[in-house]
């Protein structure tokens, strides 16, 4: 995450990340009894592994080991700064000037809370698409989602084809070829094609609301729509519902 890395750009990295915080821990940590000094260690040992090494192809994940490393030096970087309290009036003016920093630097962190779309979602109890899903699937049934968040599936507490994948992907899992493979279902040329991969993958039920919140996806809506047995409607939300069995039954 630092460009052209070398020591210069890391210390860098870190004192912009930091702050204050980069000179005032160490202090602390050198003021402290030798008893005390003991504690730090398991800290630092957090951000050297976040910083050598990676768990998981989302490099950012690691922001987990800094977040607790943060802890444990922010019991030195208070230290610090009581040290200096005590300093008479010259210590007192730097550590409420230091308090300022360290507290006004976070101010960076609201700007995405304000600036948040807001949506509402309805409740499983006042959604009937969720509604139609629990009275008509069993609890393993598996949908083909027409959506990644708050799908009405997922709401309904039935497992989907594909979530939001980013998550997945961070442990490892391969949710490009997951992707490929909804995008082939949903872009079918034929009704033949779309059962045989329906079928390959297990699914039940297939849900399509046009247009489509998944991005790279073209859906063949008027494929579904002649070729497949439809079982729901909800027309505010322009969504529906086909039974996969019935249809390619019928194949």
């Amino acid at each position: 995450m630092v460009q052209n890395l070398n020591l210069v750009n890391f210390i860098k990295y870190w004192v912009l990340n930091l702050g204050l915080g980069v000179f005032l821990a160490p202090i602390g940590f050198a003021l402290v009894p030798k008893k005390i000094k003991k504690i730090f260690f398991p800290f630092l040992t957090l951000f050297v592994v976040g910083n050598l090494f990676r768990f998981s192809p989302e490099v950012a994940a690691n922001h987990k080991f800094f977040n607790l490393f943060l802890i444990g030096a922010n019991f030195f970087t208070a230290f610090a700064l009581v040290s200096i309290w005590d300093k008479k009036i010259v210590g007192k003016v730097l550590v409420a000037s230091s308090i300022f920093l360290l507290t006004f630097s976070g101010i960076i962190d609201i700007f995405p809370i304000l600036n948040d779309g807001y949506i509402e979602i309805s409740d499983y109890r006042k959604n009937q698409t969720s509604q139609f899903i629990i009275r008509n699937s069993t609890k393993d049934s598996l949908i083909l989602n027409s959506s990644y968040l708050y799908d009405p599936a997922s709401l309904a507490g039935r497992k989907i084809y594909l979530g939001w994948p980013y998550f997945s992907w961070s442990a490892g899992y391969d949710t490009d070829t997951r992707f490929q493979m909804l995008r082939s279902i949903l872009e079918a040329k034929d009704k033949k094609t779309a059962c045989a991969l329906l079928t390959q993958e297990g699914i039940d039920y297939i849900e399509t609301s046009e247009p489509t919140s998944l991005e790279g996806v073209q859906a063949n809506y008027s494929l579904f729509e002649k070729n497949f047995e439809k079982i729901f409607i909800d027309p505010r939300l322009k969504l529906n519902i086909y039974d996969v069995k019935v249809s390619c039954v019928k194949n």
